[in-house]
Order: C-alpha cells, then structure tokens, then sequence
C-alpha cells in the first residue's frame, strides 16, 4: 500500500517538476520576446 502511493506521490511531483520547468522556460522565452517583438514594431512604425 505504502509503496502505491509512493509511486503516485513520485508521479505526482515529476508532472509537477516537468510542468514548473516548462513554465519557466515558456515565461523566460516570452520575456527575451517581448522586447524583440516591441522594438521590431517600432521599427515597422
């Protein structure tokens, strides 16, 4: 019993892990982005 719910926990905290890792990578991506997009924008105007 003990040893399901330790793979469930472990489960748990590696989809926890992946899905932290992606947001950071995403939010890191959109903050170096955002700044290229503005600044060809203004170049556009």
């Amino acid at each position: 019993m003990s040893t399901l719910t330790g793979n469930i926990e472990n489960r748990f905290w590696k989809r926890l892990g992946m899905a932290g890792f992606a947001f950071f990578l995403v939010k890191g991506l959109l903050w170096l982005a955002v700044p290229v997009i503005m600044y060809l924008m203004g170049i556009a105007d």
